[in-house]
């Protein structure tokens, strides 16, 4: 079995060039120009906000949606993962139960190891 681990990267949206930016503008302004009542107008709305591949919108059900909540009180402890403030967070295979972060993307920055199991 070959060892791995999982680095994740959170950039501050609207700090950045990124698509995602440039998408969430492109909604901005077009809801501007709408009015929406009801979840479907949101729908048509964010669709119609590019004419050049439309934005594709997936409706959920409650059964579409899964809560971790309860599970995760039992079995993790993330008192002092701070989850809103990491920039960075790395899971490895060698260190099963903690988790580190970084609270910049600077890569200097020495890791926080937390222990969440």
């Amino acid at each position: 079995m070959t060892n791995y681990h999982w680095i994740t990267n959170f950039l501050v949206s609207g700090h950045s060039f990124l698509s995602c930016d440039r998408d969430f503008a492109q909604i901005e302004e077009r809801k501007t120009m709408c009015k929406c009542m009801v979840p479907k107008d949101l729908v048509e709305m964010i669709v119609n906000a590019r004419n050049v591949q439309p934005f594709v919108v997936i409706m959920m059900q409650k059964e579409d949606l899964l809560d971790f909540k309860e599970a995760s009180n039992v079995y993790l402890n993330t008192q002092k993962f701070n989850i809103s403030k990491a920039q960075w967070i790395r899971i490895d295979q060698e260190n099963p139960g903690k988790v580190r972060i970084r609270e910049t993307l600077n890569e200097m920055e020495e890791w926080k190891v937390v222990n969440v199991v």
